[in-house]
């Protein structure tokens, strides 16, 4: 029998601010492209599930359009200079403060993606 996967991807959102009517605003050109897993039910420290989700192939993707693919990158970052230890632990107040600034960096979203944000 193989091994649960720490990691199961379950989908990958994406979010276009352009498809938001920000009245006299602008959309700034941004979006939002999430990828989402699913942890199993073993019990793994934060440094486990970091080190799942970096070698999920998932994880290789250059946000350039191109989608997921087989080489070793991750954005603009190469793979093998991405660590557990790369990472620092906020709480989940500051994470959403951080998207939530990041989100109204040219001026209020309209509700209805801050909605979709929220979610």
């Amino acid at each position: 029998m193989e091994p649960v996967p720490a990691l199961v991807h379950s989908d990958s959102p994406f979010i276009n601010f352009r498809d938001f009517d920000f009245g006299e605003g602008s959309h700034g050109y941004r979006w939002v492209d999430a990828t989402r897993f699913q942890l199993s039910s073993e019990a793994l420290d934060n440094r486990d599930v970091l080190a799942a989700l970096i070698a999920h192939p998932q994880f290789r993707n250059t946000y350039d359009g191109a989608g997921v693919q087989d080489w070793p990158r991750h954005g603009q970052w190469w793979l093998d200079r991405i660590t557990p230890d790369s990472y620092e632990t906020i709480d989940a107040a500051t994470a959403v403060d951080v998207i939530r600034s990041w989100a109204n960096h040219h001026g209020d979203v309209p509700d209805s993606l801050a909605s979709r944000l929220r979610q």
